[in-house]
């Protein structure tokens, strides 16, 4: 969804995704859309809300 989301963010004119190849597993895209994804089972862990609300902080004040 987020590759699809990029060129409309472009096209209004701010920074979408910066990447082109989505990262491993554990490493964050921390651009305007931001992408994070842990290996492991699915659940929330203090990683991922380390990861969200510093990544909350940066993009949303």
């Amino acid at each position: 969804m987020l590759v699809a989301a990029d060129p409309v963010y472009r096209f209004l004119g701010v920074e979408g995704l910066a990447v082109r190849q989505m990262p491993a597993p554990g490493n964050l895209v921390d651009s305007r859309l931001g992408y994070f994804i842990r290996p492991g089972k699915h659940s929330m862990t203090r990683e991922d809300w380390e990861v969200f609300l510093a990544f909350a902080d940066k993009h949303l004040k």
